[in-house]
């Protein structure tokens, strides 16, 4: 597929200034001319807009929010919301619009994701993701990857070339060469901040320190869930797991209906927090079912999720229906979070304000 510059566009979303009105204020849907002489039958249906919405992980930053340090984080969702917004601003697809975001934020390393992974105990890096498309319910994912710098696409080419949903381990790194993505070694993921935390981590256990490669400080799972100009939804979320967890550990990310889901004409979900509980309760899905089922909105439906299925502290969402803003929710002190949309619409948030 057709990698996006987004060079041109970047300036423009970092040099807004961050709205700090709801979400719910956020106009979506175009104006439809509107005519007592008109029948309904002849009045044109109203074309869906698009929109975007980035996670950088819910939880806690470790360390003082500087301004500076704030800054930073707007800056980088900006950047992967210019990725998407490229994508979906010249009519391409939902589904391209969630990979281009989710690469850019796994390039930065700021985020636990991609190049800003999180190491097992061992002191190794084992990346998950997934990505899901609304439409027909095409899903695709990886887990324990070590191999590949971004694994949000091998993802993609997991739901586009092959018959399956969720490949795993060595056999997944070996289909992510074979596609032609390339080889990074396990440094390309080190960090300063996180081979700190290992450290301090094996310690609690007992174990010997390990022997120092390099180091880094990133926070949180990243994702992204887009409708395009045709209403097709779609969600990528991608992550580089537990700090500290044991060697095989898979979490939530990877998996359709617990770390992401898309249905179109329903909604799109991406999730961060504790993997094994998103999993224990298939809490993406869950999202979609109290639309279904209990006739519930999208802020509803994933409001109940979070805060009634899920137990405090356990993460939060971001999800997009076929109509109206893409919202947020969650339960943890933080999530940076962001959106754009087609009247023009762009929100950062890091904090823990609404």
């Amino acid at each position: 597929m057709i990698r996006f510059a987004i060079g041109m566009i970047v300036p423009f979303f970092v040099g807004l200034a961050v709205p700090s009105a709801t979400l719910a204020q956020t106009a979506t849907t175009a104006d439809v001319a509107t005519s007592s002489d008109v029948d309904d039958e002849a009045k044109p249906p109203t074309k869906p807009a698009w929109a975007i919405a980035v996670h950088g992980g819910a939880g806690s930053i470790s360390g003082k929010m500087t301004p500076q340090r704030e800054a930073v984080y707007h800056a980088v969702l900006r950047r992967a919301l210019a990725a998407g917004t490229l994508v979906l601003a010249d009519g391409g697809s939902a589904v391209d619009a969630v990979e281009e975001a989710v690469r850019c934020l796994e390039d930065d390393p700021l985020f636990n994701a991609g190049r800003g992974a999180v190491a097992t105990i061992e002191g190794t890096f084992e990346l998950d993701a997934s990505i899901m498309d609304g439409n027909g319910l095409r899903a695709g994912g990886v887990a324990g990857i070590r191999v590949a710098s971004n694994p949000i696409s091998v993802a993609r080419r997991v739901m586009d070339t092959t018959g399956h949903v969720l490949l795993g381990g060595p056999q997944a790194d070996q289909f992510a060469v074979a596609q032609g993505f390339g080889s990074v070694s396990q440094e390309y993921f080190f960090t300063p901040k996180r081979f700190e935390d290992i450290q301090q981590r094996r310690a609690k256990a007992g174990l010997p320190p390990l022997e120092n490669p390099t180091t880094r400080a990133s926070q949180g799972t990243v994702g992204a869930v887009a409708r395009d100009a045709d209403g097709n939804l779609a969600a990528a979320t991608s992550t580089g797991g537990r700090s500290g967890k044991l060697s095989g550990r898979i979490g939530d990310s990877p998996i359709a209906g617990a770390g992401n889901y898309a249905e179109n004409g329903v909604v799109a979900v991406s999730g961060t927090g504790i993997g094994e509980e998103f999993i224990r309760h298939s809490a993406a899905a869950q999202v979609a079912w109290f639309i279904k089922h209990a006739d519930l909105s999208v802020d509803e439906a994933t409001r109940r999720v979070i805060h009634d299925v899920l137990r405090p502290d356990d993460g939060g969402m971001i999800s997009l229906g076929p109509v109206g803003p893409p919202i947020w929710q969650f339960s943890t002190k933080m999530m940076s979070r962001g959106m754009a949309t087609a009247d023009g619409q762009i929100v950062t948030q890091v904090g823990s304000e609404p």
